[in-house]
């Protein structure tokens, strides 16, 4: 039985993570869009992506210890998740918004 809960928490901690990453990309992808070349703006929004990866962090681990979950199992699948998903979200938004830069009708179709 300890095996299909470490499972579980493995599968739900990359899910989690998966979830984290999405919102960190939506953030960032709001940031990419307004082209601010501020320091303190580009400063902020790594920030802002930081504090929600530490609070998707901080969250699996009070669950893992309310419910007394396998806790490094399921840190780990969470790290993994905000990571690993965290960049392919992260090239898909940087993907779409040099595509729109790129569009030739965009300058006037010279």
């Amino acid at each position: 039985m300890d095996k299909y809960i470490s499972i579980f928490c493995a599968v739900g901690g990359l899910t989690f993570g998966a979830l984290g990453a999405f919102l960190t990309a939506c953030i960032s992808r709001r940031s990419l869009k307004n082209k601010t070349d501020n320091l303190v703006a580009v400063m902020g929004t790594n920030a802002l992506r930081l504090v929600l990866d530490v609070v998707f962090l901080l969250a699996a681990y009070l669950v893992c210890r309310n419910f007394e979950l396998p806790l490094l199992v399921t840190l780990i699948s969470v790290a993994l998740g905000l990571t690993v998903f965290g960049m392919l979200f992260l090239k898909s938004v940087v993907k779409k918004l040099t595509e729109e830069d790129d569009d030739p009708e965009a300058d006037g179709g010279e």
